[in-house]
């Protein structure tokens, strides 16, 4: 929060991460903040990407509230501790392509959230089906997107059969 009584501004969250004190503007979430600046790499680049569930809450297309905050960090990222329990860590190489900016850190598309969590089969299918379509009524999803999903998916009769539900 930035202080109205002084000119200069003053920061109430003030975390030393790896190596450097790090001084910025309390946001609507400095937790997401704090963990995205813990993946950094040695060039002081985050790494991690909300993704999962964290990425469908933060999207705000379902109820869904994870008991952690679930990011994906490149196959390659190590640390020298021990994970945070707060974390749970998912290993992909994602392409730029696939994620965006939501409460200034990174998080998969809400397309890529979706497909993750069918993959992973941890959210009802109704779950998602409602995230799919809010995600289309309010322009995060495109139908294109969907008609690719289809496609990727076309051995699985269930996971066809969720897509062409949610196009009708």
């Amino acid at each position: 929060m930035i202080s109205k009584s002084t000119q200069s501004p003053r920061y109430d969250f003030e975390p030393i991460i790896h190596r450097k004190p790090v001084r910025f503007p309390q946001g609507e979430r400095p937790d997401l903040m704090l963990w995205s600046l813990w993946s950094r790499n040695r060039g002081e680049a985050a790494q991690g990407v909300y993704s999962h569930q964290t990425a469908l809450s933060l999207y705000d297309l379902s109820d869904v509230m994870p008991a952690k905050l679930h990011m994906t960090v490149p196959k390659n990222f190590r640390r020298n501790s021990e994970i945070p329990r707060v974390l749970a860590l998912y290993y992909a190489d994602l392409p730029q392509s696939d994620f965006g900016t939501v409460h200034g850190v990174r998080v998969t598309k809400a397309m890529r959230t979706i497909i993750d969590l069918l993959e992973r089969g941890e959210v009802p299918l109704a779950t998602l089906r409602q995230a799919l379509r809010e995600g289309l009524r309010r322009g995060l999803i495109r139908r294109s997107e969907i008609a690719e999903a289809r496609k990727r998916f076309t051995g699985d009769k269930q996971l066809r059969t969720f897509f062409q539900k949610v196009a009708a």
